[in-house]
Order: structure tokens, then sequence, then C-alpha cells
């Protein structure tokens, strides 16, 4: 009787130690796999980034300049106030600057309250997104400002244009051009506003790309 115990407490603790041996096989082959896709991670980052493409550039090449006017203000920016309203007692309406560089460089950026919050926010901003930089070109008071917008879901920046007229401190925009070159009218004024501080045009990702230059 008690061989018979003993022999099959062996045998439990034979069975015991291969059960366990093979719950720790598939704990090891879970975590070469999520290592695995660790691992990966990285390069799939890298692949999308590679795989990233821009619409051709209509308006920016290498040796693209404008003759500076007097028509189109450079010390400070030009906004818009945009016609939705926004449900917070802070910032109720929202607005849109432009900066434009006597070099042809244009920057745009996000939404704020005013241009008290441009003015706080470009005074201490030191990196901008890639979409942020465009170009434009003047014909007399006419000027057209081209921009990339990012599709995420296409990952692809896709080139638009606005065409507008510069009058005194002012810019009434009428048409937007889509990447397909299909007009839009719209009805857009950005007013001038003098300012101290603007981003460094040199940084300009589209002047620092090989792919435009």
């Amino acid at each position: 009787m008690h061989s018979n115990i003993v022999s099959l407490n062996k045998h439990s603790v034979r069975h015991s130690f291969k059960t366990a041996e093979a719950n720790r096989e598939t704990v090891i082959g879970h975590l070469k796999k999520d290592y695995t896709i660790v691992k990966i991670i990285p390069f799939i980052f890298i692949f999308l980034i590679g795989c990233t493409s821009y619409d051709k550039l209509l308006i920016y090449d290498k040796t693209h300049s404008i003759v500076e006017t007097k028509l189109l203000r450079y010390n400070g920016f030009y906004y818009c106030n945009l016609e939705v309203k926004f449900n917070n007692k802070n910032c109720s309406s929202k607005v849109l600057p432009i900066f434009f560089y006597s070099d042809g460089t244009a920057f745009t950026s996000g939404q704020f309250c005013n241009t008290d919050s441009i003015k706080g926010f470009y005074r201490k901003a030191k990196q901008h997104s890639a979409y942020d930089w465009g170009s434009y070109k003047i014909n007399e008071n006419e000027i057209t400002v081209e921009f990339y917008w990012p599709n995420s879901g296409t990952n692809t920046y896709e080139r638009y244009h606005m065409k507008g007229r510069i009058d005194h401190d002012s810019i009434f925009f009428y048409t937007l051009v889509d990447r397909h070159l299909i007009s839009k009218s719209i009805k857009s004024t950005y007013y001038f506003e003098p300012f101290e501080t603007k981003p460094d045009s040199s940084l300009s990702f589209i002047k620092t790309r090989k792919k435009f230059n």
C-alpha cells in the first residue's frame, strides 16, 4: 500500500513538472512573440514615414523668390475671425493667423482665442509642424498662398491654394483651390496685426527638405 502511494505521488509530481514545463514554454512563447512585436514597431513607424507622399508644389521651387512689395506687411501677422462660435466662456470664438516673409515664405498654424493668445504663443514657441510652412506669390495686388494639409487617412500631404486681394492692411481671400485644382468660392478677410516676433523662416520644412530643393 505504501509503495503504491509513493508511486502515485511520484507520478503526480512528474505530471506537475510536465504541466509546469508546458506552461513555462507557453509563457516564453508569448513573451518571444510580444518581444518580436515590440522590436518591429519602430521599423513599422519608419516604414510609414518613408511612405509619406507629398503633392507637387506649384509655387515653390528652390529658385522661388518675390519682389518685396509695400502692399504686404511683414512686421506682424494677418488674422481672420472664424465664423464658428465655441461654447467656452474663456474662448467664445477663434482666430487663425498667417505670417508672410519677404523671401516668399508663408506660415500658418492652429486656431487661437484672440490676437493676444497668438502673440503669447509665438513669443515662446520654438518648433512648428511641417505643414505650417508654405509659400506665396504676388501679381500686383493679387496674392496666391500655397500650403500643405496632412491627410492622416492616406498618409499624404495634400496641397491647397488660397487666392486673394490685398487691400491696405487686409487681405480678402475669395478662392480656395484643392489638390485636384478644383476651385471653390470663399469669403475670408485677414486683418493685419503688428507683432515683433515671427517663426524663423530659415527653418521652413519646405526649404530644408531635400525633396523640394
